[in-house]
């Protein structure tokens, strides 16, 4: 079955793939598909909290933004076209003409900023799709104000879940982490993994490379490994 799963990679995710072939293997199938079912339930569940949470938030600052643009376009002529009519003396605050001459000079050479942003782009394109660009860039999600920890904490516990439900079908320590790890796309989580499965081979403990990223301070790990070598064999 899992032959025919690995065809459809595009369809089926890795984890899926893995968890069926190591129940075929084991002779346990019918436990890893539930197994299987259990994980992308949960995954999706926990995938449409976070976007409840993030979305609306998302939502009022890009609306926050058109909206001061929208202003600035339509409302400040408007208001100055009143003082005209009427024939005011008055002027508008210095900020909003700064706002307001600034942005009909944007019109005239908007050929300009518009280049200047799909430079930076293109820059930032070409940065990320270097390894150390990847790593870097990476790294600054886990680390950045306010959603950082958030996105480390969903990636260590969706890489968690996944290795626990390896462990249960049979899997070594470290094959579990090897098949776990291809459902966290950030390179820094799997550099992580990989050093944890060095480790298990030469002895120490598999547990120190998250650890010694400092990225989440909390006993955690510890808990984790102590689970580990403490469940039923």
């Amino acid at each position: 079955m899992y032959t025919t799963l690995e065809y459809y990679s595009n369809v089926f995710p890795y984890i899926f793939i893995n968890m069926i072939k190591v129940g075929e293997l084991s002779g346990s199938l019918e436990n890893s598909l539930q197994q299987a079912v259990d994980y992308l339930d949960n995954s999706d569940t926990l995938r449409k909290r976070v976007k409840k949470i993030v979305l609306p938030n998302l939502l009022m600052f890009f609306g926050l933004i058109i909206g001061t643009i929208l202003a600035v376009f339509f409302g400040v002529p408007m208001l100055k076209g009143i003082f005209d009519s009427v024939g005011s003396q008055k002027e508008l605050p210095a900020v909003t003409m700064w706002l307001y001459n600034t942005t009909i000079l944007m019109q005239k050479v908007w050929y300009i900023p518009v280049g200047i942003i799909l430079a930076i782009i293109g820059g930032f394109y070409a940065w990320v799709s270097t390894p150390k660009g990847r790593y870097d860039f990476d790294y600054f999600k886990y680390t950045m104000p306010i959603f950082g920890k958030l996105i480390y904490l969903l990636d260590f516990s969706r890489l968690m879940q996944c290795a626990l439900l390896n462990l249960q079908n049979g899997m070594r320590i470290q094959d579990a982490l090897e098949v776990s790890k291809s459902v966290v796309k950030n390179t820094v989580m799997m550099s992580m993994v990989e050093t944890a499965i060095n480790n298990i081979f030469i002895g120490q403990s598999w547990i120190e490379p998250f650890e010694d990223a400092k990225l989440r301070r909390c006993n955690v790990y510890r808990d984790v490994e102590n689970w580990y070598a403490d469940r039923p064999s």
